[in-house]
């Protein structure tokens, strides 16, 4: 009987470590998951973030281009329009000449590209003065304004002309009142 009572706790003995490794294992995936969830949680607050609270959101990445690379379009016309009055606020109006800047790698690709801005200036002119109606003088006049509206207006101006070789909205000469 003696033997049978031995042989009864050596079986329950790698039972039981079984089973504690089943709770290391299960504490241990429990413990990833959440980690995994807590990155997730992050990175979605971050790409949610409000660039005026001070933290920086990528929102389009042009390639980099070096300058001596840039053929430079003037649009014929200088705008001339109301900016958007906040609640309370004074009127007031922009007047800027526009510049698009034009990948030079590929001068053929640059010239189909310059010939279409050229058919389409009428609508590059429109698609401007309607997001200079939806900008304040504040948005402008802040540090930074004048480069995040360029950056606003080449992402519009890549869609809607599908083109990726526009690579910069130049403003040579701004001025609000």
């Amino acid at each position: 009987m003696a033997d049978e009572n031995t042989d009864v706790k050596e079986t329950k003995q790698p039972k039981d470590k079984s089973k504690g490794m089943m709770l290391i294992i299960i504490v241990m995936l429990g413990v990833i998951i959440a980690a995994i969830v807590g990155v997730v949680i992050l990175l979605l607050g971050q790409l949610d973030a409000d660039p005026s609270e001070g933290q920086i959101v990528i929102i389009h990445e042009t390639p980099l281009v070096s300058e001596q690379d840039i053929y430079v379009f003037p649009l014929n016309t200088t705008i001339q329009t109301n900016l958007l009055q906040p609640p309370g606020g004074a009127r007031h109006i922009i007047r800027v000449d526009v510049a698009l800047g034009i990948n030079n790698t590929d001068e053929e690709a640059r010239a189909a590209v310059v010939g279409m801005l050229r058919e389409r200036e009428a609508s590059i002119l429109d698609l401007i003065t309607s997001t200079l109606r939806q900008t304040t003088r504040d948005e402008i006049d802040r540090e930074g304004g004048s480069d995040l509206l360029a950056d606003e207006l080449l992402i519009l101006l890549q869609e809607r002309f599908d083109e990726q070789l526009i690579v910069r909205v130049y403003f040579p000469n701004i001025v609000t009142h």
